[in-house]
């Protein structure tokens, strides 16, 4: 099944930037391969200028919330990991936090659902470095 908006996010403000991916790369658990989001949910972000002079690449791919990730949000914590939503797996592949927080690469995002390129497959291209994720 793919990846669908989460409804319970509609008090969010989020822009939406279309990305250039070559054919439409789908961002994979790394373990088991499960789709968890597609090009149309990745969000861009600004590296910031000490990360563009480091020359540091983009960790993470942010991605809107999505309905996969319904029962992690609806706990109602301001913060936590997101594993995969394959039951038979549940690797952690990322993190979330309404406060936000800072990509490797520098750059801010509120609210933050990060996927973690190390932890997933595919591409992306999530923003700042864009640097293709590993293992697709």
């Amino acid at each position: 099944m793919a990846p669908e908006i989460y409804e319970g996010a509609t008090n969010l403000v989020l822009v939406v930037v279309p990305l250039q991916t070559k054919g439409g790369v789908e961002i994979r658990c790394k373990k088991c391969r499960k789709t968890l989001a597609t090009p149309r949910f990745v969000l861009e972000h600004e590296q910031d200028a000490q990360g563009r002079a480091r020359g540091q690449a983009c960790g993470h791919v942010f991605v809107e919330p999505l309905g996969w990730m319904r029962e992690e949000l609806e706990k109602g914590a301001l913060e936590g990991r997101l594993c995969c939503p394959n039951s038979k797996c549940g690797a952690a592949v990322g993190r979330y936090s309404w406060r936000g927080f800072r990509c490797s690469c520098g750059g801010w995002v509120t609210p933050g659902f990060s996927l973690q390129k190390g932890r997933t497959g595919g591409g992306g291209g999530g923003g700042g470095g864009g640097a293709r994720g590993k293992g697709g």
